[in-house]
């Protein structure tokens, strides 16, 4: 694993548009239907509004053609800016996540990161306009944190242990998948 201090100098990627909203509504109808069979995890200590469905198997299960894109893009992104920390590795997806966040919920704990992974994915599925507040941002060198563009379809990587937070949800409603922890 990278240590906390080296992961917080790397680069996050971010490709734009990596769903289409076809995409992302068949994301979000499997995400309901894995709600309906065994529900989801509310989490109050985000501050509220902030429910989460596991997908873990059920992703590479129901969307076979999402993990594998997702894995290729971790791979892609490990090479251009990582230096290969995957490299000779059983690549392995450990949790996939639907968060649903509407006010106040946040992740807004500024040294927040994902323990024990190597990449965390991030997929914004909801549209800039369905909510407000909710930016995506990391610690970086120089102890200030960054505010990365994220729209409907992007996908954002960085490594696992790169402090990251969510600024409250101030109205309407976020969807984003995590596919961390590879």
């Amino acid at each position: 694993l990278v240590p906390v201090d080296v992961a917080r100098r790397t680069a996050v990627k971010r490709i734009p548009r990596f769903l289409t909203d076809a995409e992302i509504d068949e994301l979000t109808a499997t995400a309901t239907a894995v709600e309906a069979d065994v529900g989801a995890v509310q989490r109050p200590t985000r501050g509220g509004g902030w429910s989460t469905v596991y997908l873990n198997a059920e992703l590479g299960r129901r969307l076979p053609w999402l993990r594998e894109r997702v894995f290729a893009a971790a791979s892609e992104a490990d090479q251009e800016l990582w230096g290969g920390i995957l490299e000779g590795k059983a690549v392995n997806l450990r949790c996939a996540e639907y968060h649903t966040v509407t006010p106040p919920g946040n992740l807004a704990f500024e040294r927040h990161y994902d323990h024990g992974s190597l990449i965390t994915i991030d997929i914004m599925l909801s549209d800039a306009t369905a909510f407000d507040g909710g930016a995506f941002a990391t610690s970086e060198p120089g102890d200030y944190m960054l505010q990365h563009p994220f729209e409907k379809g992007d996908l954002l990587l960085f490594l696992s242990h790169k402090y990251h937070c969510v600024s409250p949800v101030e109205s309407g409603t976020r969807n984003v998948s995590a596919c961390v922890e590879i």
